[in-house]
C-alpha cells in the first residue's frame, strides 16, 4: 500500500520545487489461520526536486518494521542526484563508508539497516547491520554482527564488523 502526496510551489508562472510525502508499507504474511506476519515493512519518505537548484532529493525510514516474528527492522535510506556545475549522483541503504565525505551533496546523516532481536529471554542480545551506498565513481558496503549476555554488572559481547569501498578512475 502507498500512500502519496505531492505539492507544488510555483513562483509566477514558473514550477520551482516538487515535493513528495508519503509512506509505503509491505506485508509478507503466513498462511495460516490468524495470519501472523512473517514480513512486515513500512517506510516514511520525503522527497525534493528542487529546479533552481538542479537537485533531486529523497529520504526515507524505517518505521514500525518486523521480520520473522520477532526481529525489528531500521534503518534509513537516502538518494541525491545533482545536475547543476558539479554533478553527483549518490545512493545509500544505511549510509556510507565512515571514510567516506559525500560532498557536494547536502547528505543527512543516516541510521545503518538493521535486524534487532526482539527477545523475551532475560540478557540475550543479538543486533546485525549494514549499509550499501552506489555514487558516481564508488561502491560502498560493509556492516556489523553483535552477539551478547548480560548477566547483572557483567556483559559478554562478541562483533564482527566489515567495511569496504571499492572506488573507480
Amino acid at each position: 500500500k502507498i500512500d502519496v502526496g505531492l505539492f507544488f510551489e510555483l513562483t509566477g508562472t514558473s514550477l520551482t520545487k516538487l515535493v513528495l510525502l508519503g509512506s509505503v508499507r509491505a506485508t509478507i504474511a503466513d498462511l495460516g489461520d490468524d495470519i501472523p506476519k512473517l514480513l512486515q515493512l513500512r517506510f516514511d519518505v520525503v522527497g525534493l526536486v528542487d529546479f533552481p537548484k538542479s537537485i533531486v532529493e529523497v529520504d526515507a525510514t524505517l518505521i514500525n518494521s518486523k521480520a520473522l516474528y520477532t526481529f525489528h527492522l531500521t534503518g534509513d535510506l537516502a538518494f541525491r542526484i545533482g545536475w547543476g556545475s558539479r554533478p553527483y549522483l549518490l545512493l545509500s541503504f544505511g549510509g556510507f563508508h565512515p571514510r567516506f565525505d559525500p560532498k557536494p551533496a547536502q547528505f543527512p546523516s543516516l541510521t545503518r539497516l538493521a535486524l534487532t532481536l526482539d527477545t523475551a529471554m532475560a540478557g540475550l542480545f543479538f543486533r546485525a547491520e549494514a549499509y550499501l551506498a552506489i555514487t558516481s565513481n564508488t561502491v560502498q558496503f560493509g556492516g556489523r554482527l553483535e552477539v551478547g549476555y548480560k548477566l547483572g554488572p557483567f556483559n559478554l559481547v562478541g562483533f564482527l564488523g566489515l567495511d569496504a569501498i571499492i572506488q573507480f578512475s
